[in-house]
């Protein structure tokens, strides 16, 4: 099964918006949940037939809301794994349309079944034991499975008990730090989320710091060469946060871009990240913030220093180092490190609001940046 792991162009396509969980702090947008099984059956037609027509092998992620809701979801996913690979974003909870799909689909084709526990949400439905008798029915007949476990943040008290209860029956769950609510469009992600009990759960787990949310616009970005998200309409996106429509597979035909271009957007997700061409000072930084929302300030340091020497125009490092110090009581540093900020970008507003809690001695008002290049730091 090596052709599981080999890098491949990737399709995130939101089936549907439909779920039969109803967790608060799910990310599907409203406007989708009244799109049917007919359209889905209808972009997945289109779909395929565009990537058949790139000659290239996709990997197709496929998300919701709940794609097993979807009436003939396992037919559908027969037809993409012809030519093409898949992953499923699932809750795993509906019995019959999850044995129709171990009974139709190839697990060859399949790069993993992610499945979410969503706990709370779960025991409105079912028992555990029901879910881990699914799981271990999907593993018997060959399908790579990953169990996430979201880190809400009144759930990292109970965290390790459910650990130890799947742990107990053969089952990894690994946490999926939590994102925030979603607030018109945009996730709203409070450093509160990331409380000290949470960053302990998620030290733990060392993939897990993969899963963060940088600004790197301005930066090269593959998105829409090697990357596209369909929309239960079948509206492209050349990512994640785009706004912008690159067509739409119902109604007109679309062109991939040819190249890497820069990225327009706010916020990237971690899924878009690894689309985006960094530089080595940018990865460095990427790998700060990483570290810095764990609160691991020691590596969070050496990455943006060692930035800053491949690149000493970095406001952002600037500020991150300034929040860092700050953290360690080192306030003469902090301002050093402040001061090389407006040197860089004095007109960013973010350089000036800390600037100005900093002489007001509200340090604790002084977070950390996610944004890789301030205005002035991009220009140079």
């Amino acid at each position: 099964m090596e052709h599981l792991n080999k890098a491949c162009p990737e399709v995130s396509w939101v089936i549907t918006g439909t779920c039969n969980f109803s967790c608060h702090y799910c990310s599907t947008e409203k406007e989708f949940l009244e799109y049917n099984d007919r359209q889905a059956s209808e972009v997945a037609q289109k779909l395929i037939s565009i990537l058949d027509q790139t000659d290239k092998e996709w990997h197709v992620v496929i998300t919701g809301g709940e794609p097993f809701v979807v009436r003939n979801f396992h037919e559908i996913c027969h037809q993409i794994t012809q030519n093409h690979l898949i992953t499923i974003d699932t809750n795993l909870s509906l019995d019959k349309p999850i044995e129709n799909f171990i009974q139709t689909v190839n697990p060859s084709r399949v790069r993993q079944l992610y499945g979410a526990v969503h706990i709370e949400e779960r025991a409105k439905h079912e028992s555990l034991t029901k879910f881990v008798n699914r799981i271990h029915h999907l593993k018997k007949h060959g399908f790579p499975l990953k169990i996430s476990y979201v880190l809400e943040p009144k759930l990292s008290v109970r965290f390790w008990d459910d650990h130890q209860f799947f742990k107990e029956h053969d089952i990894e769950i690994v946490p999926k730090p939590f994102k925030g609510i979603m607030e018109h469009g945009f996730r709203n992600l409070k450093m509160e989320y990331y409380d000290q009990k949470t960053k302990e759960i998620l030290r733990e787990f060392a993939k897990t710091k993969l899963k963060t949310t940088v600004s790197v616009t301005g930066v090269q970005c593959n998105s829409g060469k090697d990357f596209i998200r369909v929309m239960p309409n079948g509206d492209v996106k050349r990512c994640y946060n785009a706004t912008k429509l690159m067509g739409n597979v119902l109604v007109d035909s679309f062109e991939f871009n040819l190249m890497a271009k820069e990225c327009d957007v706010a916020i990237c997700c971690h899924n878009g990240l690894k689309h985006v061409e960094f530089k080595p000072a940018e990865r460095e930084f990427l790998n700060a913030i990483m570290s810095l929302k764990l609160g691991e300030f020691v590596r969070a340091k050496e990455s943006l220093e060692t930035g800053l020497k491949l690149d000493p125009n970095f406001a952002s490092a600037y500020i991150n180092l300034a929040h860092i110090a700050i953290q360690e009581r080192q306030y003469e540093l902090a301002s050093t490190h402040l001061e090389k900020a407006k040197m860089l970008s004095p007109d960013h507003p973010t350089v000036k609001h800390h600037e100005e809690k900093f002489k007001m001695g509200e340090f604790d008002k002084i977070y950390f940046t996610n944004t890789i290049y301030f205005e002035k730091s991009r220009m140079m």
